[in-house]
């Protein structure tokens, strides 16, 4: 199966990659930053460096994919959270609509440094209601991070 990931080699990532990968997956992970390139490929993944926020980049690294694997992340602190997080949402849908892909798993880990409970928990249920509508309002299925998706 074709797997593209966005997050980098982070805590995640460094620990799907090489499950995937030895699974037998093809996988491509998305980073921004080209000095990650040699430890994506020690994970016998495939690196795609350029930015989330370009659209044309996502679309032709989403091409042939069968599962594409989200994450929003890096929002400036100088962002408003939810409207950065939604403005992210549409360019991922819209990326993922034109690569026709079919499974998309989000997972956000913004708002995971807010600290208390009831921020986090305020955080995670705005963004099942606002950003992942996104994704359904333009005919795309999501799955959530623990559903089987494989």
């Amino acid at each position: 199966m074709k797997i593209v990931l966005t997050g980098s080699i982070g805590r995640i990532n460094q620990t799907l990659v090489p499950k995937l990968t030895h699974a037998g997956h093809e996988v491509t992970v998305i980073s921004h930053q080209a000095t990650r390139s040699s430890l994506i490929k020690v994970f016998r993944a495939t690196p795609a460096i350029g930015r989330l926020d370009d659209e044309a980049f996502l679309t032709k690294t989403f091409m042939g994919a069968d599962v594409v694997y989200l994450m929003v992340t890096g929002i400036a602190a100088s962002d408003d959270l939810y409207t950065a997080a939604k403005r992210q949402a549409d360019i991922y849908a819209a990326a993922i609509k034109a690569a026709g892909v079919k499974r998309v798993v989000n997972l956000s880990s913004v708002g995971a440094g807010l600290g208390t409970r009831s921020r986090c928990t305020l955080h995670v249920s705005y963004y099942r209601t606002n950003v992942n509508n996104r994704f359904t309002r333009r005919g795309l299925n999501v799955y959530p991070p623990n559903g089987n998706v494989l």
